[in-house]
């Protein structure tokens, strides 16, 4: 399920924004907005991703257990990372901060390595964020449209 919110959170809303700021760019300006937001802002969410799955795997192998706190700490750094350089180059391309993203995410991270719990509770919260940040972009946020700059 937290995959799936991963992959909703990012082709719901992000990817439309940054292809149509991609497309309303020529030259260098395109060059550069690519470079930017499809290669360096990409990097923290891969990173984010691969941290995600290290906790789920774990979490995986042993769901009645305790998930520790490097794995927590796996799992919310790894929440932040993907929901972050999400909205970061979201902002970059439109010149808008997702301000919902930069604030749940690291809450959420906190709230995820503070508790001491198994498994599923721990990633029914990162779920949690997702499906709220989800929401906030589909019902309350117009689309993301790239300001010409």
């Amino acid at each position: 399920a937290v995959t799936c919110g991963l992959w909703w959170s990012y082709f719901r809303h992000a990817r439309e924004a940054l292809e149509h700021a991609l497309a309303t760019r020529q030259g260098n300006a395109r060059s550069r907005l690519a470079r930017d937001v499809f290669s360096v802002l990409h990097f923290p969410m891969l990173c984010g991703v691969i941290a995600i799955a290290a906790a789920t795997e774990a979490a995986l192998a042993h769901p009645e257990e305790v998930l520790a706190p490097d794995l927590r700490g796996a799992l919310g750094v790894g929440a932040i990372l993907f929901v972050c350089g999400t909205a970061a180059g979201t902002w970059r391309a439109v010149g808008r901060p997702l301000l919902w993203r930069w604030a749940l995410a690291p809450v959420v991270a906190i709230v995820v390595f503070a508790f001491n719990t198994v498994p599923w509770v721990a990633m029914t919260l990162v779920l949690a964020m997702l499906v709220a940040i989800g929401a906030v972009e589909h019902y309350i946020v117009t689309p993301v449209r790239s300001a010409n700059r």
